[in-house]
């Protein structure tokens, strides 16, 4: 993985973008790896099923594909399923993207996206987490790594969830901070749940 020397540690929260200096909870610290000015992009947040389906990673390719021109920073969280497709997705775009982590920079969660992490980074990319280095993720971090996701972004995309999951902490958070939630109308409990609802600023795609 990375050499020390290539971890910066932003310990000022006044150089935080004001997306994250405008939490109660704001960061106290934030372990960087790659390009920091990243942060003060305008981003486009993503977050979704681990187990997703095709179709949906379809709809999020060809959602990102029509945002690329205008060269958003596609944040999402690195792991499985919905989060690997942004990042590659944002990847094979030429788009930076940030992957916020669960877990110390340096101990990627999931161990199977070390290899994207490393991309991300080797593509101008920036990996972030406001965890120790060598940390191991658990419940809260992974909750926690959410509310950065949702906070970050100018929007939250949700290509496909299920009401019961982690991906409606995210949009919980993303409706606290009065981000708008860009979704698909499809079958999905989480997706039904945002459209109907009527407690959410929503555009279907």
């Amino acid at each position: 993985m990375f050499d020390m020397y290539d971890i910066h540690r932003v310990v000022n929260p006044a150089e935080l973008p004001a997306s994250l200096q405008s939490l109660d909870d704001c960061p106290s610290i934030l372990y960087c790896v790659g390009d920091v000015e990243l942060l003060n992009t305008t981003c486009v947040s993503v977050a979704g099923a681990r187990r997703v389906s095709s179709s949906s990673i379809k709809w999020l390719n060809g959602l990102l594909e029509q945002c690329s021109t205008s060269k958003p920073t596609i944040v999402s969280g690195l792991a499985l399923g919905t989060d690997t497709a942004a990042h590659k997705t944002a990847l094979e775009l030429g788009l930076p993207t940030i992957a916020v982590l669960p877990s110390g920079v340096n101990n990627i969660a999931p161990r199977s996206n070390e290899k994207l992490a490393n991309q991300i980074v080797d593509n101008g990319g920036l990996l972030i987490s406001e965890y120790m280095l060598h940390q191991a993720p658990n419940r809260d971090s992974y909750i926690n790594r959410n509310r950065l996701i949702a906070s970050l972004g100018k929007a939250l995309v949700v290509p496909q969830c299920e009401i019961k999951s982690g991906t409606m902490h995210t949009v919980r958070f993303a409706k606290q901070y009065g981000k708008y939630i860009v979704t698909q109308d499809a079958d999905y409990s989480g997706n039904q749940h945002i459209i109907r609802s009527g407690d959410y600023k929503v555009l279907i795609k």
